[in-house]
């Protein structure tokens, strides 16, 4: 499980960047996001709620059907891929 104070950070990051409210309903709309050693999904998940385009990307092949599966169960739609994240496409 991914640490909720890091989760926060990372959250808030973003949205300071990329100058997103928060408050709103779904504050990463129009966003994409990669996430390099993906894994389970615990971080793609979350940015996929808050609105985001979100691809996962991990080396470990057994990683991505367990990542869709919960995906799938959340009803989010996230592009989960194997790879090592040097070639993404």
């Amino acid at each position: 499980m991914l640490n909720p104070c890091r989760l926060d950070y990372i959250i808030s990051q973003i949205a300071l960047e990329f100058d997103r409210d928060l408050k709103s309903k779904k504050p990463f709309k129009g966003l994409e996001i990669l996430d390099i050693g993906c894994g389970g999904g615990l971080l793609c998940e979350p940015m996929a709620r808050l609105g985001a385009n979100v691809v996962g990307v991990d080396a470990a092949a057994r990683n991505i059907p367990v990542a869709e599966a919960h995906a799938k169960r959340s009803n989010l739609s996230i592009d989960y891929r194997v790879g090592d994240g040097r070639r993404v496409g």
